[in-house]
């Protein structure tokens, strides 16, 4: 549901895109990949002048399932805690996780955003912490950044409110190496099979930008990953932050509730990021460890 989200000069998009509501055009957006709406296309700004290099189809119907619950991943990750010696499943607290090139997660719990008041970290082989590749958190919140070697899904789940089931991005959070690369011959960007790596970010309520040094202040954020929301939406803590840099993102976001990653008016950026999305063309055969998927397939050609 992105009802008042605007797309404007600069936010530029790899990849399929569909939205539950209107699609808000204030400026020269492009879309390179094909591009679908249920209500259509509302010009905020009537001199717009986006590109659907992919297509650009109205009245499709793509809605999520009501009320999910995370019982798949929870699951994967309880059985891989006690049937094969993992410790990646936790209950009513925060966990504040930092992950490493070498294949190694460090982890913390306590409360809130300072984490230096968190308990000592530990530091495991990430096969060995989350045997089933399912981080699990019941009721809290979790904090999240560095380089990911490895396949793995991270959820924050059965949330009783807004106070739960969220997961901060305080860093960039991405792959040693790229998911996608830039292919001159072609002149798109294509899929890279070397890289094995795989991340899902799962959220009962929100998945969001913290509000610190490391991501404002004229400063780009790098995210790899396919990003779920189930009740919330892909957001800025603090909305009022000045313009700050790029959101680059490698992977995907299907969400709830509308993004809310930037403020405009008409074709200008007056807080928050510009948005660089390519969609990890990996995630078309393959999806990270019991992440939830639509199980719908769209026939793009026939060949007889």
């Amino acid at each position: 549901n992105m009802s008042s989200k605007v797309f404007i000069t600069g936010d530029t998009v790899y990849g399929p895109f569909h939205t539950q509501s209107e699609l808000n055009i204030g400026g020269d957006a492009v879309f390179w990949g094909k591009a679908t709406t249920l209500k259509g296309i509302k010009y905020v700004d009537k001199t717009a002048n986006p590109k659907f290099y992919g297509g650009i189809e109205s009245g499709v119907d793509i809605p999520l399932p009501v009320n999910y619950q995370f019982d798949a991943e929870r699951t994967a990750a309880i059985d891989g805690v006690t049937n094969h010696g993992g410790s990646s499943y936790f209950e009513n607290t925060d966990v504040w996780l930092s992950f490493f090139a070498d294949g190694t997660v460090e982890y913390r719990t306590g409360s809130g955003p300072d984490s230096s008041t968190y308990s000592a970290p530990v530091r495991l082989d990430l096969n060995t912490f989350a045997p089933n590749g399912v981080i699990y958190l019941k009721k809290g919140d979790i904090y999240m950044s560095g380089t990911l070697n490895g396949k793995v899904t991270v959820g924050s789940g059965e949330s009783s409110g807004t106070g739960n089931g969220n997961v901060y991005l305080v860093d960039d959070i991405v792959y040693p190496d790229d998911p996608m690369v830039w292919d001159a011959g072609e002149g798109k960007y294509v899929a890279n099979n070397s890289c094995q790596n795989m991340l899902g970010i799962l959220a009962t309520n929100n998945v969001i930008i913290a509000d610190n040094d490391a991501n404002v202040l004229n400063k780009d954020i790098h995210v790899d990953a396919s990003i779920f929301c189930a009740q919330g939406g892909f957001k800025m803590e603090n909305s009022t932050i000045p313009p700050s840099g790029t959101l680059f993102l490698r992977g995907g976001v299907v969400a709830a509730k509308e993004e809310i990653l930037a403020s405009t008016k008409k074709d200008a950026l007056t807080s928050g990021y510009k948005k660089f999305v390519i969609f990890d063309e990996r995630f078309l055969l393959s999806i990270p460890p019991a992440f939830p998927n639509t199980g719908k397939l769209e026939v793009m050609s026939w060949y007889e």
